[in-house]
């Protein structure tokens, strides 16, 4: 997988065979499969690492709410592929819980 630092900018490659392990201080980590060709945009903050095969693209965040609400870029990923996404309180896992939830249904 490939992490990506708390702006959306990559800086870590590991390959090879056995487990990664990844993390961040006090946040909860939702591991999320697209299929190919489906997408998902979030805030570079948000993104703890993704699988090399994804596609993706970094955005800076051009509106001042934006940039309060979480970040300078946001990060387009397409699939196929895995992506690890770090969420901060109740709220937002439960918002990823049920978007997970119901893909898969």
């Amino acid at each position: 997988m490939e992490a990506v630092s708390g702006e959306g900018t990559p800086d870590t490659e590991a390959e090879g065979t056995g487990h990664l392990s990844v993390v961040e201080d006090g946040t909860k980590v939702h591991v999320l499969e697209l299929d190919k060709g489906e997408s998902l945009s979030v805030n570079g903050n948000d993104v703890l690492a993704f699988e090399p095969n994804l596609e993706y693209e970094i955005n800076t965040v051009s509106s001042i709410s934006g940039t309060a609400a979480g970040g300078l870029t946001n990060v387009s990923l397409t699939g196929p592929g895995a992506i690890a996404l770090t969420t901060h309180d109740d709220y937002q896992s439960r918002y990823v819980r049920t978007a997970v939830a119901e893909r898969e249904s």
